[in-house]
């Protein structure tokens, strides 16, 4: 799956409900750009338009218009995939995860 996000220009994830879906981490590292339904947690990690497209899940001119953009628009999608790479490393790093959830936790302070 790897490989795939590695050669794709677009990850497309449609979903009614989900928190932070997996293709969008897995878009983040590999520099694909992300075209999401707007789910719970991933207006928070990225921002519409900059570093993804958000759209409705049920809005079928929605999913044509940000897919045209993401194919056509290299500006974009070569700024996102520098954004969304910084996003991914400072709030996936191990060391930081790991230090987040221990403290939540109550095994370290």
């Amino acid at each position: 799956m790897q490989d795939l996000f590695l050669r794709s220009r677009v990850v497309l994830g449609m979903s009614k409900s989900d928190g932070l879906p997996a293709t969008i981490k897995e878009a983040m590292f590999t520099g694909a750009f992300p075209v999401q339904t707007d789910t719970s947690c991933t207006s928070e990690w990225l921002k519409n338009g900059v570093s993804t497209l958000l759209i409705s899940p049920t809005s079928t001119f929605d999913f044509k218009k940000a897919m045209q953009m993401a194919m056509t628009d290299d500006k974009l999608v070569d700024i996102a995939a520098k954004i969304n790479f910084e996003i991914a490393k400072t709030r996936m790093d191990r060391v930081v995860v790991r230090s987040k959830a221990l403290s939540a936790y109550g095994l370290i302070s």
